[in-house]
């Protein structure tokens, strides 16, 4: 007796061990501790080999599952539905009995899982979203683990939250506590729970019937080990009710995703811990954060001041009216499209004589065509017409703020300085030849333009600028015996839409 004594104590604090662990009342740092002093007696400590071999298996069996889950905080392991359980193999499932609703999340206080549902009971009497059972589950030596499981009547989905990245190995654990025997040949039996497993969002298992799993059987366990690949530090388990199976069988609202309980573990050596920051990195998280945010500021503001300064000194002398001028032209509203000084004077080729089209009061009007092809009247402003400084805020305030399809379109303007330009739309005489068939080689094109212009008129959207249909008016135009008269607007089925 007196030599088993010292085995006994030997056991007695591996157990402690276990139940330490088992407790969560110690450190990372403090469980390392325990286990190594742990080690460390029993390998100076005299006892059989027999026992050594035991305990060391001991020691790895729990090492290789509960312990190394507790010191490298990488995998997770869940208790859908119900309270934390630790399995006979010493694995700890977190207990995941929130009252979830039809829609619906849980995030754990670990921060390293979270659970979130969709779906609500359409017929159900009682409703609920965790289902319960007394009865022993066979095939499995965690029976309590199976008498709880979470439910969903559409999208029951389960994350792993700030994972390293690599290869997991994902155990899912169900039974089917609903339905009866498919041998108890009783109407219980014939419900059928039917749905879809989507990992990382590829589909692993459709149509999956855990009682079909069971080979036919109620309340028995099932396993389904599946691996996931981690990229972007988050794992998805997604169950999906996809409308297939049965829905009033016992009872309404029988039918959905049901799970009891998922383990993930890395199929590598993690390097970095799972669980969320302390509080203190938090803190001081947070202040190098303040900090980082409080100088950076500091600097732009005193960049941004600094330049400010260096530009208005930079800046040209601007006398009181032209700097009244200028104020005039940022009051008027929606500004029109802004054109380069340089632009205009490249498509009126550098206001050439022969593309100038006449001179007003104001100052030139140059045709001219623009980088995209349109053909345009620049409108230079005369710089020695005080008159026409006036007269050009004037004319770009009142076309800004009327717009009209019978009015000539103003593509934009020019203000550089002392220089403003006007670019307004212009209409070539003869254009209309460019709607005759291509593929007519010889035809009148005076003829022709009479005919467009007829036909531009008569379709005109006020009635006043339609022509009379008579043999007066109508056909002395087609004849050439009577002037067609100027069409300045489109047609009233493109201006009326």
């Amino acid at each position: 007796m007196q030599r088993l004594l010292p085995e006994l104590a030997l056991l007695t604090f591996y157990r402690l061990v276990m139940v330490v662990h088992s407790l969560y009342i110690l450190t990372t740092l403090q469980q390392r501790i325990l286990l190594q002093s742990f080690l460390l007696i029993m390998a100076i400590y005299p006892q059989p080999l027999y026992l050594k071999t035991v305990l060391l298996e001991l020691i790895w069996k729990h090492e290789s599952t509960s312990l190394l889950y507790w010191f490298t905080d990488a995998n997770f392991s869940i208790k859908c539905g119900g309270p934390e359980k630790i399995s006979t193999e010493g694995v700890v499932f977190e207990a995941e009995n929130s009252s979830l609703g039809s829609a619906s999340y849980y995030i754990a206080n670990t921060e390293k899982w979270a659970v979130s549902n969709v779906g609500q009971f359409a017929d159900a009497v009682k409703g609920g979203y965790v289902l319960f059972t007394s009865s022993q589950i066979d095939n499995t030596l965690d029976s309590e683990f199976f008498q709880t499981a979470r439910t969903s009547q559409g999208s029951l989905r389960y994350y792993g939250l700030g994972l390293e990245n690599g290869l997991y190995n994902v155990s899912l654990h169900f039974a089917e506590t609903r339905f009866r025997d498919g041998s108890s040949q009783i109407w219980e039996s014939l419900g059928r729970r039917v749905f879809d497993i989507y990992i990382q969002g590829n589909l692993q298992l459709k149509d999956f019937d855990i009682r079909k799993e069971a080979g036919g059987a109620s309340y028995r366990a099932v396993r389904k080990n599946l691996t996931a690949q981690v990229s972007e530090n988050y794992l998805e388990i997604h169950l999906f009710w996809a409308g297939k199976g049965t829905c009033y069988i016992p009872d309404e609202g029988d039918y959905g995703p049901s799970i009891s309980a998922i383990s993930v573990i890395s199929d590598f050596q993690p390097t970095v811990s799972g669980l969320p920051p302390t509080t203190d990195s938090k803190n001081k998280s947070k202040t190098g954060l303040i900090v980082s945010i409080a100088v950076s500021v500091g600097v732009v503001s005193f960049i941004s001041i600094f330049a400010v300064f260096y530009l208005r000194r930079k800046r040209p002398v601007i006398n009181t009216e032209q700097e009244h001028e200028s104020a005039e032209l940022l009051r008027i509203g929606p500004r029109q499209n802004t054109f380069s000084y340089a632009e205009l004077r490249t498509a009126t080729e550098d206001f050439s004589p022969s593309n100038k089209l006449g001179e007003g009061g104001f100052g030139p009007v140059y045709k001219g065509k623009l980088l995209d092809g349109r053909v345009v009247a620049v409108k230079q402003l005369s710089a020695a017409s005080h008159q026409g400084n006036s007269q050009f805020i004037a004319e770009i305030a009142t076309i800004s703020a009327v717009q009209h399809r019978n009015l000539v379109k103003l593509y934009g303007c020019c203000i550089e300085g002392e220089k403003k330009l006007l670019a307004w739309s212009l209409h070539e005489n003869n254009r209309g030849l460019e709607f005759v068939d291509p593929t007519l080689t010889m035809f009148d094109e005076s003829g022709a333009i009479r005919l467009i212009g007829v036909a531009l008129l008569c379709t005109q959207a006020s009635p006043m600028l339609r022509p009379p249909m008579s043999r007066v008016v109508v056909v002395a135009m087609l004849a050439g015996d009577v002037e067609v008269s100027t069409v300045t607007s489109r047609p009233s089925y493109l201006t009326d839409w």
